[in-house]
């Protein structure tokens, strides 16, 4: 049971083990400059992930663990900070960059993720980003789990952030298929690389079926209308 006003030991020991396997997986892939699928990193993107480590605070294990050492009422990173998360086999120029918080006060948990892909003639960043949140309570219209599209960067990244670039808004609002903070994060997983990805990521986790159930219910429901169709 957890302490009154902090976030649920099972949820947050669920939630930093699965970081901290994203994170193992990313630097094994930027060390051997490879995607999450094996395949082999373009130097653009690796000239990207250097551009980026010019202007924030990259966080590792050691950083993350200290970050999450024990279970409190609100947990985040600092501004200037993000983690890098593994290269991506789709759109692979483009480097993901996560941040987040958990509040169990408000309560609210948020997983951002940004996209950053460098552009040399215009030395600076393309960008987009989104977010994958928990219902939002002060609004009728988001009072579910959803993601959604950032319009701004992060502050620490908008002096080399494209200028002339073309917002995205914020619509759509898009429902996913979760019921708590650790399921949101197994989807955002899924979403960004796919289920050869996400079984990479969370191998060896010993991952509870009430927070697995929602990914497995998306990936049962894709397989069935592959293997049947319209039936």
């Amino acid at each position: 049971m957890s302490e009154q006003g902090t976030i649920p030991n099972s949820d947050f020991i669920a939630i930093k083990n699965v970081m901290i396997n994203l994170l193992n997986n990313a630097k094994y892939c930027w060390d051997s400059k490879l995607t999450i699928g094996n395949y082999r990193l373009d130097n653009k993107t690796i000239l990207t992930r250097e551009t980026l480590r010019q202007f924030m605070e990259e966080i590792d294990g050691n950083a993350l663990k200290r970050i999450m050492n024990k279970v409190s009422d609100r947990i985040a990173l600092e501004a200037n900070a993000s983690i890098f998360l593994p290269p991506l086999d789709d759109d692979p120029l483009f480097v993901p960059l996560l941040t987040f918080e958990l509040d169990s006060n408000e309560p609210k948990a948020s997983f951002r993720v940004d996209f950053c892909r460098y552009d040399e003639p215009s030395n600076s960043l393309k960008y987009a980003g989104f977010r994958f949140e928990t219902p939002t309570a002060n609004s009728s219209k988001h009072r579910y789990y959803h993601v959604q599209p950032i319009e701004d960067a992060p502050d620490h990244l908008a002096q080399v952030v494209a200028k002339n670039r073309e917002y995205l808004g914020t619509i759509p609002c898009i429902p996913i298929h979760a019921d708590n903070p650790m399921s949101l994060i197994l989807c955002m997983i899924l979403s960004l690389y796919g289920r050869e990805g996400y079984n990479k990521i969370t191998a060896d986790l010993p991952i509870d079926e009430a927070f697995s159930k929602h990914v497995g219910a998306c990936l049962t429901c894709g397989n069935s209308f592959i293997e049947t169709g319209w039936k």
